[in-house]
């Protein structure tokens, strides 16, 4: 089973029609603010992707912290450095801007101490690379 949570529903609304994601249930949550056991059972593999960055340093923290508890393996695609996004994103839709500004930085060493692997650095593009940490219990 494959499940998606994101706070926006039109992200999540974009999300189901695209064809290869069918098979996946969404649920609209600030994920920050599901309580820990809210599943009732683990997954085997969490993944955020370009998400960490959105929530506040403790938020994010917080968020790792359960994503660790839910599944057996954390997966991390985040960038390495930390920018600012003007109040609408590329494609100009206004109504993104709430969910697209960045507001932490989590860097690679921190990853590392709390026992995240690098497995992916992909080269810079538009002055900061993207990252993969992997963290399995």
């Amino acid at each position: 089973m494959y499940l998606g949570i994101d706070i926006d529903k039109r992200q999540l609304d974009r999300y189901a029609a695209e064809e290869h994601r069918k098979a996946c249930i969404y649920v609209q949550a600030d994920v920050v603010q599901l309580p820990l056991g809210w599943l009732g059972f683990p997954f085997d593999v969490a993944v955020c992707i370009d998400g960490i960055e959105h929530l506040g340093k403790a938020d994010a923290l917080n968020l790792l912290s359960k994503m660790e508890r839910w599944a057996k393996k954390v997966i991390v695609v985040t960038p390495d450095a930390f920018f600012t996004n003007s109040h609408n994103d590329v494609t100009g839709e206004e109504w993104k801007a709430q969910y697209q500004l960045h507001k932490s930085l989590i860097t690679e060493d921190e990853f590392v101490d709390m026992g995240y692997d690098v497995r992916v650095k992909q080269p810079e593009v538009l002055g900061f690379n993207c990252m993969m940490y992997v963290k399995e219990s």
